[in-house]
């Protein structure tokens, strides 16, 4: 277990650093506050690898923040937090949706706990303590 996280924390620094090199952090910056960092993400704009890099890093980083006691849950039961991953319909790409498939497919192979409306590519993501 513990050598998976550690992979996975050396995975998250090393996307962190290649979306600091392709300014992508200023995109985000742009879009997202440090209010709602830990609420949702908006992936339009972003390609399929940037969307799931980003989408990987931030449910790390709020689930931390979770366990950490850094952040408190969203939902009132002071348990469940609900991470909102907004895809879109996908309906400017060439290939059609691919941010929205490769999202479900992403959560799914992971076995988060989620919600998912296909037709608008919105994903509600619960995140425990």
């Amino acid at each position: 277990m513990f050598t998976k996280c550690k992979k996975l924390l050396d995975n998250l620094i090393e996307i962190e650093a290649k979306i600091r090199s392709n300014g992508l952090e200023q995109k985000m910056a742009h879009r997202h506050s440090e209010e709602t960092i830990h609420n949702f993400i908006d992936l339009i704009g972003y390609t399929k690898r940037e969307a799931l890099d980003i989408t990987i890093r931030r449910l790390a980083i709020t689930q931390e923040s979770l366990d950490n006691g850094e952040i408190r849950p969203n939902l009132g039961n002071g348990r469940d937090h609900i991470f909102k991953i907004i895809a879109h319909k996908g309906k400017h790409s060439k290939k059609g949706g691919v941010l929205k498939f490769a999202i479900k497919e992403y959560l799914e192979y992971e076995n988060y706990d989620h919600h998912q409306d296909m037709e608008h590519g919105v994903f509600l993501v619960r995140l425990q303590i």
